[in-house]
């Protein structure tokens, strides 16, 4: 990890870089976050799957809703006697109904065969591609078998081909004695709908035509309420892949939290203890939700104050009022803060996308950090608001410096470090776990090498041709010493005294 001391004031800053640093301390912390991106996936492929399956019934729906009206058009020429008259229209557009839907089979079994072509493609077990990898003989046994499995399947496929040939020609000839005894009955209706009398003031053929008409958009309406039985089918089955799902995510997530917590309480009780205190909360960075809110056309930022205030927030259950319309339930539970009606108003009229997406937003935890500011063996701890900066930096440190064992580089902590916690606190740490973990400062302040007991000192001297090393070896080096001492902070006198004192 590389850190520049303004890096390390932006971490206090980041409530996610604080998280991401207890997350560290998990033995599958990371596996968890994995396991969560990957929910969140299958949330989002799940609410376009939604999102389409509601478009499609909305559409049948539509369609649907017109049967009754239809039905009631139908009623009105039973009355004037033109069903009887005209009673095989019903029949023939249920047939002709049949017909498209054989031809579709067909086409599908076509449309299979032709897609087959397409899925064995073994270019990539080419010679050329396996012949410079160690195990190329075994991926040539495993490419044999693929091979054997096309020329077989190959041969099935030539044969339904020729089954679907036969089945073709045999349809065909049907087809046709089929259309031959189509045209003759709607020649019979023809002369039907030619004798019918005037009616209602329209003609018989007029009359014939709209219920024609009618009888095909019956007859449509009636083939797409299956569909439209299939599509509320569908929607049921996401949703409960959707609950599914969520309940996974609030599993991992929560099991997280509770691995997060005990990280948190360890390191309280050893590695950090009388040096800061670390404290996680249950969904507590609102800064998504906040985000969300503040993408609502006319909320913002002042009618968002109140979640500062709301306590424990539970998205679910947000998106179940919205869906039932539950005002009063906002209203009740967050009115007291000063979530007002208006905003309430604009979450009730969040579209489903919206509200599916509302669901979605991960609330993580936040990672509240306190410094203990007081000396010897005492206990004082403030949080990082109430500190100044360098107290901020010297707590991220202590927290950089425990329980890691990847090499952490820093660039200049003194810029922004309380001097007298380097010399009582951060030289400490760094004399201790030097031997399990690689440190590497840059630093003109004595207190880091000194103090710290450094291993290698590389003193660097920069000109117009770039920087170098003009001296490198271990602090007991006198030609080490002598360069450091003029280049650390409270120069040579400083260097010597802090030389005398811990006897180096």
């Amino acid at each position: 990890m590389l850190l520049g001391q303004n890096e390390i004031l932006e971490i206090e800053k980041d409530d996610s870089a604080k998280l991401a640093l207890i997350n560290d301390f998990l033995p599958d912390g990371h596996e968890s976050d994995e396991t969560l991106r990957e929910i969140k996936r299958r949330l989002t492929d799940n609410r376009k799957k939604w999102i389409k399956a509601d478009e499609d019934f909305d559409r049948l729906n539509a369609v649907v809703q017109q049967e009754p009206k239809l039905k009631e058009q139908v009623a009105q020429f039973k009355k004037l006697g033109i069903e009887k008259k005209l009673k095989n229209v019903d029949l023939l557009e249920k047939e002709t109904s049949i017909q498209t839907d054989i031809r579709r089979q067909i086409e599908l079994v076509e449309k299979w065969l032709e897609d087959y072509e397409e899925v064995f493609e073994l270019e990539f077990l080419q010679d050329t591609r396996i012949n410079p990898l160690p195990n190329k003989v075994i991926l040539a046994e495993m490419r044999e078998i693929l091979e054997v499995l096309k020329d077989q399947l190959n041969g099935f496929i030539q044969q339904a081909k020729r089954h679907l040939k036969d089945a073709l020609n045999k349809q065909n000839a049907l087809q046709k004695k089929w259309e031959g005894s189509v045209d003759k009955i709607k020649e019979e209706l023809q002369q039907a709908i030619a004798g019918l009398p005037e009616q209602a003031g329209k003609t018989g053929k007029t009359l014939g035509r709209e219920y024609t008409s009618l009888i095909k958009e019956l007859t449509l309406i009636d083939k797409q309420k299956n569909e439209h039985k299939r599509q509320e089918t569908l929607i049921e089955e996401i949703k409960k892949e959707r609950s599914t799902l969520l309940e996974k995510y609030r599993d991992t997530a929560f099991n997280r939290f509770n691995a997060l917590n005990k990280a948190a309480e360890e390191l309280n009780q050893n590695e950090l203890k009388g040096k800061i205190r670390i404290r996680v909360e249950r969904c507590g960075n609102l800064r998504s939700l906040k985000d969300f809110l503040l993408d609502i056309e006319g909320i913002g930022e002042a009618k968002i104050k109140w979640l500062d205030q709301s306590g424990n927030v539970d998205l679910l259950t947000w998106s179940k009022w919205i869906e039932e319309k539950a005002t009063q339930a906002f209203a009740d539970k967050y009115g007291s803060v000063g979530l007002q009606n208006s905003t309430i108003d604009k979450l009730l009229n969040l579209s489903l996308q919206k509200r599916l997406e509302l669901e979605e937003t991960e609330l993580k935890d936040k990672v509240e950090i306190e410094l203990n500011i007081a000396h010897d063996d005492e206990e004082n701890y403030k949080p990082l608001n109430d500190l100044s900066t360098g107290q901020k930096c010297t707590a991220i440190l202590n927290l950089l410096l425990s329980g890691r064992d990847d090499p952490l580089i820093i660039d200049q902590p003194e810029d922004h470090l309380d001097n007298a916690f380097i010399a009582d606190r951060i030289v400490h740490d760094l004399r201790n776990l030097k031997t399990k973990r690689q440190f590497i400062f840059a630093t003109h302040n004595a207190n880091i090498p000194v103090f710290g007991d450094a291993e290698l000192i590389a003193v660097l001297y920069s000109d117009k041709d770039g920087g170098k090393v003009i001296e490198i070896g271990a602090i007991d080096k006198l030609e080490v010493r002598e360069r450091a001492a003029e280049i650390l902070e409270g120069g040579k006198a400083a260097f010597e005294m802090r030389r005398r004192k811990y006897g180096y």
